[in-house]
């Protein structure tokens, strides 16, 4: 069916539905007319527009006009970057490996306060494992 709005036309399809008439009548001012119910109500599928990992599709299966942009980084854009970020993680490595070193310190301390012999022995292995 061809229809338009505000001048632009487009096609409308319409589900062709196979109607019986009942034994139903009715009369509207003066009309007498046959009640008709179909024999199976359709059931239309929505049509979604997906994108799974930068490509889209229908879900009707019909092809998609648009095409995949990958933008590429520039080469002279990524050793920078990837410099700076390089010295950040070292940064957070360094701090956190002398949080830990002092963990094991204090540690190591209250086990001699204590006198726990074997707890020494493990603590000292563990910080020469830091060193």
């Amino acid at each position: 069916m061809n229809l338009s709005y505000r001048g632009i036309p487009y096609v409308k399809d319409v589900p062709n539905v196979t109607m019986t008439d009942s034994k139903l009548r009715v009369q509207y001012r003066g009309a007498v007319y046959t009640y008709r119910r179909p024999l199976a109500i359709p059931v239309l599928q929505p049509v979604f527009n997906l994108c799974y990992r930068g490509v889209e599709y229908h879900t009707d299966g019909s092809p998609v006009d648009s095409q995949v942009v990958i933008p590429q980084p520039t080469l002279q854009q990524m050793p920078a970057a990837f410099q700076v970020r390089q010295q950040q993680l070292q940064g957070i490595e360094q701090v956190h490996l002398a949080s830990i070193r002092r963990s094991v310190e204090q540690r190591l301390m209250a086990a001699r306060a204590k006198g726990n012999e074997k707890l020494v022995l493990m603590l000292e292995a563990e910080l020469q494992q830091f060193a």
